[in-house]
């Protein structure tokens, strides 16, 4: 987490002016966040009209714990677009968004703390909800800040012996920076 909060303290110390002005049709923005849900999050969105825009994102996690000479590794992968909706006007300070997404996500688990090894996989669409507040840091940056829902049916295997459906619903916050081209 440190590593992070070293890059988003360098980003606010090098505020760029790029555009004209954020969030209006032709604009980009580029996001970095950390949630609750995946360990960092980057994002890019493309502003179809003044403050609507389509995101892409990419989400990957490396989770490792060991016991003794046992470990236990869980690796997700999420991919995913959406539409994002801004309120305020280009001069506001503090930004309003909602937000929903559509994503592909794909969780592996490796367990060598049982014998004989069990791995896990599960994937599936997934739809997610956000909505919170851009804090302008200067003309061309944000500071962001949401809560997230997402919710999704995916399907299990167990040694690659296919089980039952699971339905997983997630709840979570995020923090984030966004610079504006």
């Amino acid at each position: 987490m440190y590593k992070y909060a070293v890059v988003v303290a360098g980003l606010l110390l090098a505020v760029p002016a790029f555009a004209e002005s954020p969030r209006e049709q032709g604009g980009w923005e580029l996001r970095l966040s950390s949630d609750t849900v995946n360990d960092f999050t980057p994002q890019i969105a493309y502003y179809l009209a003044d403050n609507l825009s389509a995101v892409l994102h990419i989400a990957y996690d490396n989770i490792e714990a060991k016991i003794g000479t046992a470990s236990d590794e869980t690796k997700e992968f999420d991919f995913g677009v959406g539409l994002e909706l801004n309120f305020g006007t280009s001069a506001s300070r503090v930004v309003p968004f909602v937000g929903a997404s559509l994503a592909y996500v794909r969780f592996e688990e490796t367990d060598t703390t049982v014998f004989p090894t069990e791995r896990t996989e599960i994937s599936g669409p997934a739809f997610g909800l956000e909505g919170g507040l851009k804090f302008m840091v200067g003309e061309r940056a944000s500071v962001n800040v949401s809560a997230l829902y997402s919710t999704g049916t995916f399907s299990q295997e167990f040694d690659g012996v296919a089980a039952a459906d699971l339905e997983l619903t997630r709840v979570g916050a995020r923090l984030g920076y966004s610079l504006y081209f």
